[in-house]
């Protein structure tokens, strides 16, 4: 016949050398833990936040950057706009696709979290943003351009007499 293994909890330092401990109960263990791990999907929902804007960031300083290039030396060979249109996919499908994983991955760390009734007020939000903002069904469908078809960009357009500089997307 065994004895039964009774279980002790302690908190303590997680350090090399000794370190007074307090011991808990299985509830105060259960709720630090809860706790632990509510900070830690937090922390991760602030890195991929900040991913994501930090893609924004590199996305409007190409746009500025070929701006004032273009302003400055008037560069309208096709060697330039080439590499314009190179980095603008690059920082455009860098940006979408960041922008693509923080929602989906927001969703698994919401619903394991905080569970279905904060998910579900997550995707209503969504799903409301979506509907009312041209701006995010356009994005939405350049992500998918490019996830699944082609690049977005298709090329440049500069006109020397009125500074203008516009990108073409083809659907």
């Amino acid at each position: 016949m065994t004895a039964a293994v009774k279980t002790t909890y302690y908190l303590t330092r997680l350090a090399a050398g000794g370190h007074p401990q307090v011991e808990l109960t299985l509830e105060e263990f259960t709720a630090i833990k809860q706790a632990r791990d509510g900070l830690v999907t937090l922390t991760d929902v602030e890195d991929k936040l900040d991913l994501l804007l930090e893609n924004l960031v590199a996305l409007e300083l190409g746009l500025l950057g070929i701006a004032l290039r273009f302003s400055l030396f008037g560069d309208n060979d096709y060697a330039a706009m080439m590499n314009d249109r190179h980095q603008l996919n690059r920082h455009l499908v860098n940006f979408l696709s960041t922008a693509r994983l923080y929602i989906d991955q927001v969703q698994h760390d919401i619903s394991r979290t905080f569970g279905a009734t904060l998910l579900q007020g997550f995707r209503d939000q969504l799903a409301r943003q979506y509907d009312s903002r041209l701006a995010y069904r356009v994005m939405e469908a350049l992500r998918n351009l490019a996830q699944h078809r082609r690049l977005p960009v298709d090329g440049t357009t500069k006109r020397n007499a009125e500074r203008l500089i516009a990108f073409e997307f083809r659907p």
